[in-house]
Order: structure tokens, then C-alpha cells, then sequence
């Protein structure tokens, strides 16, 4: 009565223990994929958030402005591409059309930006810019409309406070975004400025700028990552709730399955008491069967069929021992025999034994057989699998935790290096700092002094100057002195005469002078002058004839010349002209040609271009990039026939595309060895070719900034 309701519940808690298994491997299986997708998310927010973290630094690598951030004043904002987010499809235009100006500062008012700037000279910060909120004024977008399908205002597609609309207005100006350069070109070059969705900028000069142009990190923020990494935090918050849930719940699960097992042993072991009780009466036997199950459990799966074909022929036997049991108990009735009666009743008593033996024993081996295949099999594969993974991940994380170590070794020794230079990079720039300042001030001490010297060397030249004007005045008016004495230079002086004898000699002197009446003394002087210069004239004339006689001869020996001069130098700047239009040129090529060949130089010159196909067109018919190539092939022909000392070429690539640019740029290089060249341009291609390079802007207080580059 005892052993069955033990037994139910044996069965119970067996079936109870499987379910709890395979709940905790399922609770397993999901709490492994939680968090691998818990890993993946953490990898992917954590690269965002650098990214993020990168365009924060990037705006700080000015070290004026870095310092002016540090200082956490409530006026002072942040730089503009802090303060904006933006679409990834306009990023890098967005980008490109904001240009220095993305790391300019925004501060409340001018007050505010005073003070930073006055920060900066006293500390010797460098320089940065500022935009007060007070001041700035927004950028007019004048002109004509634009549609919303293909183009907007770059001003249009950032996200921002609305207090710093004016800021963006001013960064972004009238730029115009469109998708790419022939929506630039129908839209119309040089109308307003413009920035493609891949970078390439149009300015309203006509210059266009562009190329390959990679994707950076240091922009202004995007918005699609801030909503990736609200939704991947979010998504983190979620999975890590529910791998706690997880490992709650399988740490509940494995308390159960401790529980129920410890049950089921403890279940074990009543079970087996109480059959052991019930079995007291025949305890060989029950040794000997519980010492074979020990040896060798395996023999009983053997022994059953054996076990069964005994009960079959047991079986029968009782039931002929049962016959004969009736026959003989009614015979031993019949002779009241009480001796045989009590032995049969022992016979029936064993026999009833040896029956419950067998039944329990065919349980207890159903029962094993149950527990093997089951629970013990199954639980023992799933084990195996546990620690098999278990050990695949120690291995795994012991490789990762490996290359994680070496990793992060190499990072802190590379991040030490960087430190290390940083130090060293500051402090050569602040000693490089202090030598400028200490030179500029030397400058300055030597210019004064130069400015000194130069008014003292002025005055000193005043000085001479109107000393050499006194000396000439002198002798001017010694030379007129003499000349006066010379009419009175053989006179004889006369001696012993009294002042009374002389004031009357001289008083009767120009009585007598009066008396002649007036004069013209300046007669003979007059003839004189007219004299010399109608001599002057004579030999002026005859000069004139014999010149006018050696012009006429150069005239006649010019008329001789010219033509034959003329289709020489003609002959050879055409060939020229040609070759190196093909050179500048790959779309056909390019003559030459006179108007009037009996007589050139009665009419004029034109250039004529062979395209592909036997196309002929002239220079009005060319493109305006066809014309600055035409031209300059024709500067560069005449170049080779009467080359100059030095040419000054003025955004001559202009109207050229980048593969023209280019030409252009290889070509100038070739004769540069020949001739000076200095070109103004804003094209890379040009630029990257030259020798020296010098860079010219204007600062806000008027004054030009000069930056020199050697290649």
C-alpha cells in the first residue's frame, strides 16, 4: 500500500524533471541568442557613438577653438556643425557648401566674442572665428526660384534651434543642393553657387570644383545615426531586460531540477527500503539478484527473454500444480490429513512470493529501462552537448580575450605615442610660438629703426638739396657778376677822385642819356637769338630731308620683305599651333588659316577646328572651353617661335573640365623650364603641378593674408 502511491509519485516527479529539462535548454538556447544579439548591438552602438564622438572632436582640433569650448561659458554655443544634424544624403554636400566655416563658433552676443578673441592674443592661442547671434545678419537667397524635386537650399535641409537661423543662413548663403553636375549645368554655371549630393562645388564665378571625394567622419552630426542610436539603445535596454529575465528564469529552472532530483533520489531510496521490507522472507535470493543488477546491469536486457520463456514454462507448470493441488487437497480432505494440508499452505505461500518476486523484478527492470532511455540518455547527451559548447565558448573567449589584450596593448602603446608626440607637437608649436613672437618683435625693432634712419637719411637729402640750391644760387649769380665785369675788365681805375667830382660825373651822364630819349638795348640781342635759330632750322630741314630720303628706302626695302617675313613666321606658328592643340585637345584638331592668301596681309587671320566626322567649325562656333584651349595653343605657338621671359596667365582653366585642366597643367610644367609662369586658378589640377604656391585671402579687418606652399 505504501510502495504504490511512492512509486506514482516517482513517476510524477520523473516526468516533471524531463519537462523542467528541456524548458531550461529552451531557457538556454534563448538566453545564448539574447546575447549574442545583446554583443552585436553593443558593438554597433558603440561605433556610432564614435562616429559621433569623432565629428565632436573633429570640430575641437582647432586648438583655439578646443580652448574656447573648454571654458563651458553659458554664451557660447558650440561650432556650427555641432549645432546642426542632417540627412546622410546631404551630408558630405552639406559638408562641402559650409567649407572653414562649419568649425566657426556661435556665441550670444559680440560682448562674448570680444572677450574669447582678447583670451586668444593674451594666451597666444591662434586664431578662431565667431559668429554672435546679435550681429550676424541672414544671407538674402535673391533670384529666381528653384523647384523642390531635384534642388534645394542647402539652408533648407539642415535641423537646428531656431535661434541659430540667421548663423546657418550666413554659413550656407544662396547655396543651391542638387543631384549632380549636369543639374548644375542646366540650372546654369556661375547664376548661383551650387554643391552636388557627391561633393562637387560651383561657384558663382564659374569655377567648378569636384572629383572623388570620400565619405568622412567630421561633418555635421546625421540625423538617420542619432535615431540608430536612440533605437540601438533602446533595442540594448530591451535585450539586456530580457537576458535578465532569462537568467532569472533558468536560474529558477535549475533550482527546480536540483529540487526535483534531489526528490526523486531521496524517492529512490524509500522505494528501495520499502522493498527491501517486503522482501525480507527470501533475502538470498533478493542479494543475489540485487548483486547481479550491480555487476552487470547490461545482462538484464539479456536475461528477459530468458526470464520470460521461465515464466511461460513456470506458468505452465502452475497451472498443473494447481490441478494436482486440487486433486490432492480433495484427496486430503477426504483423509483429513492435517500434516499435508499445512504443508501445502506453505507450498501456496512460497509460490505466492516467488510470483510478487517476479513481477517486482520485471518492474524494477521496466522502471530502469525507463530511467535510461528517458531521462538518463537524453540528460547525458544534453550534458555532453553543454560542455562541449561550454568549452568551444572558454576557447573562443579565451582566443577573443587574447586578441583583445593584444589589442588593447597596441592601443595603449599607440595612444602613448600620440600622447607623446602631442606633448612634443605643443610644445614645439608653443616654443615656435615664442621664437615668432621674439623674431616679430625683433622685426619690428629693426623697422623702427629702419624708419628712423630712413627720416634721418631724408632730412640729411633735404639738407643737401637746399644746400646744393644755395651753392647754385651762388654761382649764378657769380657768373652774372662777371659777365658784368667784363666790359669793365680793361677799364682804368680811376684814383684821388673825390664823391662830389663822382656824383656830378654820373649826374651829367644821364642827363646826356636822357637827352638821347629811349633805347632799344635788347635789339642786337634779339638779332642774335633769331639768328642762331634760323641756322638751327636751316640744319633742321636738311637734316629732316636726308631722314625722310633713308624712310623711303626702308619703306621700299619693307613692302620687299614683309610678305615673304610674314608667311615664314605665319608657316611656322601654324605648324606649331597645330601640334600643340593636339596636345591640349583629343576632340580633333585645330589651323591656321589666312583670309586672303594672294595678298595676307591685306586681310586677316582665322582659326579653324577639325572635329571627329570631317566636321569643320570656326572660332566663333566653339565652345567657351574650346576657345580658352584654342587660344592658349595659339599663346603657346607663338611662345616656341618668340619665347618671353615670363608669362602671367590670369584663371585661364576656368571654362576646362578636369581632364583639360589636367592637359593644361602638363603642358604649362613642359614650358615652364623655358619661361616663368605665374597663373592664378582655383582648379587642384592646376595647382598641384606648380612649383610654388601662394595663397591669398582676405581677413576681416581689410588687410590680405599671404600663405606660401613649395612643392
Amino acid at each position: 500500500n505504501k510502495l504504490k502511491p511512492l512509486r506514482q509519485e516517482f513517476k510524477k516527479i520523473t516526468l516533471q524533471l524531463t519537462k523542467l529539462l528541456n524548458e531550461e535548454s529552451i531557457a538556454s538556447a534563448q538566453l545564448q541568442k539574447a546575447r549574442s544579439s545583446l554583443v552585436k548591438n553593443s558593438e554597433e552602438l558603440a561605433r556610432l557613438r564614435a562616429r559621433n564622438i569623432s565629428i565632436k572632436e573633429y570640430s575641437t582640433t582647432n586648438f583655439a577653438v578646443k580652448k574656447i569650448l573648454s571654458l563651458k561659458n553659458a554664451g557660447i554655443y558650440g561650432t556650427v556643425s555641432q549645432l546642426g544634424k542632417v540627412s546622410s544624403k546631404y551630408a558630405i554636400a552639406l559638408e562641402v557648401a559650409a567649407g572653414s566655416r562649419i568649425n566657426s563658433v556661435v556665441v550670444d552676443s559680440d560682448i562674448t566674442a570680444a572677450k574669447c578673441i582678447k583670451l586668444l592674443k593674451e594666451n597666444k592661442l591662434g586664431i578662431a572665428t565667431f559668429l554672435p547671434l546679435n550681429k550676424i545678419r541672414p544671407y538674402p537667397t535673391q533670384g529666381k526660384s528653384f523647384s523642390e524635386k531635384n534642388h534645394r537650399f542647402a539652408v533648407n535641409l539642415v535641423k537646428h534651434d531656431p535661434k541659430f537661423r540667421n548663423v546657418f543662413s550666413y554659413v550656407f548663403g544662396s547655396t543651391l543642393v542638387v543631384d549632380d553636375i549636369e543639374t548644375a549645368r542646366r540650372i546654369g554655371v556661375g547664376c548661383t553657387r551650387m554643391v552636388t549630393l557627391t561633393g562637387d562645388l560651383v561657384e558663382t564665378s564659374g569655377a567648378m570644383v569636384g572629383g572623388f571625394r570620400r565619405k568622412t567622419s567630421y561633418g555635421f552630426k546625421e540625423e538617420e545615426v542619432d535615431n540608430q542610436i536612440q533605437n540601438l539603445e533602446k533595442e540594448f535596454s530591451r535585450l539586456r531586460n530580457i537576458s535578465s529575465v532569462l537568467e532569472k528564469r533558468k536560474l529558477d529552472f535549475e533550482k527546480e531540477i536540483i529540487e526535483l532530483k534531489q526528490k526523486k533520489s531521496d524517492l529512490e531510496i524509500n522505494i528501495t527500503k520499502l522493498e527491501k521490507t517486503t522482501l525480507e522472507e527470501d533475502p538470498t535470493k533478493l542479494r543475489k539478484e540485487n548483486q547481479d543488477l550491480d555487476k552487470d546491469f547490461s545482462s538484464v536486457n539479456r536475461k528477459l527473454k530468458d526470464i520470460e520463456k521461465d515464466l511461460l514454462s513456470k506458468n505452465k507448470d502452475l497451472l498443473d500444480l494447481k490441478s494436482k493441488k486440487q486433486a490432492f487437497r480433495e484427496r486430503m480432505f477426504s483423509t483429513k490429513s492435517s500434516n499435508v494440508s499445512s504443508g501445502l499452505d506453505s507450498l501456496d505461500k512460497n509460490n505466492q512470493e516467488i510470483k510478487e518476486l517476479i513481477a517486482k523484478t520485471d518492474s524494477e527492470i521496466k522502471n530502469l529501462d525507463l530511467q535510461i532511455d528517458r531521462i538518463h540518455l537524453p540528460e547525458n547527451e544534453r550534458i555532453k552537448q553543454i560542455l562541449n559548447q561550454h568549452e568551444k565558448e572558454n576557447s573562443e573567449f579565451l582566443a577573443e580575450l587574447n586578441s583583445l589584450k593584444e589589442e588593447l596593448k597596441k592601443q595603449n602603446d599607440n595612444i602613448k605615442n600620440k600622447e607623446s608626440k602631442e606633448k612634443q607637437f605643443y610644445s614645439n608649436f608653443r616654443n615656435l610660438s615664442i621664437k615668432r613672437n621674439r623674431l616679430t618683435e625683433e622685426v619690428q625693432k629693426v623697422e623702427t629703426i629702419i624708419i628712423r634712419e630712413q627720416e634721418k637719411s631724408k632730412l640729411i637729402g633735404q639738407r643737401i638739396n637746399s644746400v646744393s640750391l644755395n651753392k647754385a644760387k651762388i654761382i649764378a649769380e657769380m657768373e652774372g657778376l662777371k659777365k658784368e665785369f667784363e666790359e669793365f675788365k680793361d677799364a682804368k681805375i680811376r684814383r684821388n677822385i673825390g664823391v662830389d667830382e663822382l656824383k656830378y660825373e654820373i649826374r651829367q651822364s644821364e642827363k646826356i642819356l636822357r637827352d638821347m630819349g629811349n633805347v632799344n638795348l635788347k635789339a642786337l640781342e634779339i638779332y642774335d637769338q633769331l639768328k642762331v635759330e634760323h641756322q638751327k632750322l636751316v640744319e633742321k630741314v636738311d637734316k629732316l630731308n636726308l631722314e625722310r630720303e633713308d624712310v623711303v628706302k626702308m619703306m621700299q626695302e619693307i613692302e620687299t620683305r614683309k610678305k615673304d617675313s610674314f608667311m615664314e613666321t605665319f608657316d611656322a606658328i601654324s605648324s606649331k599651333f597645330t601640334s600643340i592643340f593636339s596636345q591640349l585637345s583629343t576632340k580633333g584638331q585645330a589651323y591656321l588659316y589666312l583670309e586672303n592668301k594672294e595678298e595676307p596681309l591685306s586681310e586677316g587671320m582665322n582659326i579653324r577646328v577639325e572635329m571627329a566626322g570631317d566636321k569643320f567649325l570656326d572660332i566663333r562656333s566653339l565652345s567657351g572651353g574650346e576657345k580658352t584651349m584654342a587660344a592658349l595653343a595659339l599663346i603657346f605657338a607663338i611662345q616656341e617661335y618668340s619665347p618671353a621671359s615670363f608669362y602671367f596667365l590670369d584663371e585661364v582653366d576656368a571654362a576646362l573640365d578636369k581632364k583639360n585642366s589636367e592637359m593644361l597643367s602638363k603642358l604649362v610644367k613642359k614650358y615652364s623650364s623655358k619661361a616663368q609662369y605665374i597663373l592664378i586658378s582655383h582648379n587642384d589640377s592646376v595647382i598641384t603641378e606648380a612649383n610654388q604656391i601662394y595663397g591669398v585671402s582676405m581677413r576681416k579687418d581689410g588687410i590680405s593674408k599671404v600663405i606660401s606652399l613649395k612643392l
